[in-house]
């Protein structure tokens, strides 16, 4: 896909390749103990194609709203299954800051997009905070563009009937 934008008399264009899909198999969340209190994760589960390199970003909305997100490759695929678990809220609430606490009956949607080494690079540079192993160069209109299908799943968050596990 090649998306082109004219403004300002200039023209701006970027490619995204359509990577094959993946589907979310299994969504589970459960306490893991930390030396300062239980945190719940989320386990995503996913199924990888059989060709390796493959780079996904996991993206979480809480009630509809951006909650947290991660990019991962798939080195650690298990059986064409990738499991990413996802530190989220603590069980004492009053420790937690706002953006990052979960309540009962939290509804968090997860989506799952695979996407091109080069978008890991540049999702791995923000999260770091840093240019990342590539200096960005070219107009700034874009921002980045992304043709990718979306797994989607959503679970409810229920701290009383996870699990603890130590």
């Amino acid at each position: 896909y090649r998306l082109t934008v004219e403004r300002d008399g200039m023209s701006f264009a970027a490619e995204s390749e359509m990577l094959a899909p993946t589907v979310i198999t299994d969504m589970e969340f459960e306490w893991i103990k930390m030396p300062y209190d239980y945190v719940a994760v989320l386990q995503v589960s996913f199924t990888d194609t059989p060709q390796a390199g493959d780079c996904y970003w996991v993206r979480l909305y809480r009630n509809g709203e951006a909650y947290m997100w991660s990019v991962l490759d798939d080195c650690h695929a298990v059986s064409g299954v990738i499991h990413e678990v996802i530190m989220t809220s603590r069980k004492d609430t009053e420790e937690e800051d706002d953006n990052t606490v979960l309540r009962d009956g939290d509804v968090v949607t997860v989506e799952v997009l695979p996407v091109s080494l080069e978008m890991l690079d540049y999702l791995v540079a923000l999260q770091s905070d840093s240019n990342g192993p590539q200096m960005f160069s070219g107009g700034f209109c874009l921002g980045y563009f992304l043709a990718s299908p979306v797994a989607k799943g959503e679970i409810t968050y229920r701290p009383d009937q996870m699990e603890e596990v130590e």
